[in-house]
C-alpha cells in the first residue's frame, strides 16, 4: 500500500466503485461507467453515458450475479455483465447507496436517499418504496438477518426485510451504538459490517461502531 498506480477513467468524477471478486465498477458523474478485471486498465461499460446521463453515486453487486447503480432523480441501473445496463427510473429524490442480500436462496435489494427515500426489490426489476426513513441517507450494508442505513445527523436505522424501517436506538440500541447520540449528530457517510460489528465513519472524524 506504500505505492498507488494512477489509471485513466476519462476525467470524469468518479464517485463509487465495487467488485465481484473477478470485476470491479466504478461509476460517476453523467451516467459513467468503467469496469476492470485488474483495476489497471479500465473499459467504458457499452451502456456508460447511454443508458442514463444522471450522476451515479453508489453501485453494488449481488451474489445472484446483478450489478445495481444508483444516482440522481431516482436512477437505478441493473446488469447481468456491468457492460449492458437496464434504466429504473423512479424519478424524485437522489439516491445514493444500494446493496443487496441474500437469505438462503432469497435475495433483497435495497437502494437509500435524500429526503426519506428508499427502494426495495425481490428481483431488480420490480421496485417499491419502503417506508419509516426520516432524514437523508448516504450509506447502507446488509447481513443475511437486516439492513443498516446512516446518513444525515448521525441518523441510523435498521430493517429486517427492506421494505419497513426503525431506527437503530428503538430497537436496542442507544448511546455508544449506532445512533445519533454516539455520532454528535454528525452525518454518516459510510458503514461496514466486518466480524459480526457495524463500523460507521462522517463528519468531523466521526468514528462509531455497535455489535
Amino acid at each position: 500500500l506504500a505505492v498507488w498506480t494512477a489509471s485513466a477513467t476519462g476525467g470524469t468524477s468518479i464517485n463509487a466503485i465495487a467488485a465481484s471478486g473477478t470485476l470491479a465498477v466504478a461509476v460517476g458523474n453523467g451516467g459513467k461507467i468503467y469496469t476492470s478485471s485488474d483495476a489497471i486498465t479500465w473499459t467504458a461499460a457499452a451502456s456508460s453515458g447511454v443508458a442514463t446521463t444522471q450522476n451515479l453515486y453508489g453501485v453494488s453487486y449481488s451474489p445472484r450475479g446483478l450489478w445495481f447503480a444508483v444516482g440522481a432523480a431516482g436512477t437505478i441501473l441493473t446488469s447481468p455483465d456491468a457492460n449492458t445496463w437496464t434504466l429504473y427510473a423512479m424519478g424524485g429524490n437522489d439516491l445514493r447507496a444500494v446493496t443487496a442480500q441474500q437469505n438462503g436462496g432469497t435475495f433483497s435489494y435495497v437502494a437509500v436517499g435524500l429526503n426519506n427515500t428508499s427502494w426495495q426489490s425481490a428481483d431488480g426489476i420490480t421496485w417499491v418504496t419502503a417506508p419509516g426513513l426520516v432524514g437523508s441517507f448516504y450509506a447502507i450494508t446488509a447481513t443475511s438477518a437486516q439492513f443498516v442505513t446512516v446518513g444525515s445527523g448521525g441518523a441510523s436505522y435498521v430493517s429486517t426485510n427492506g421494505t419497513t424501517w426503525a431506527p437503530t436506538n428503538t430497537t436496542g440500541g442507544g448511546t455508544g451504538t449506532l445512533s445519533p447520540t454516539a455520532s454528535g449528530n454528525k452525518t454518516l457517510y459510510s458503514v461496514i459490517n466486518p466480524t459480526f460489528k457495524y463500523v460507521a465513519v462522517g463528519a468531523a472524524g466521526t468514528n462509531i461502531s455497535s455489535q
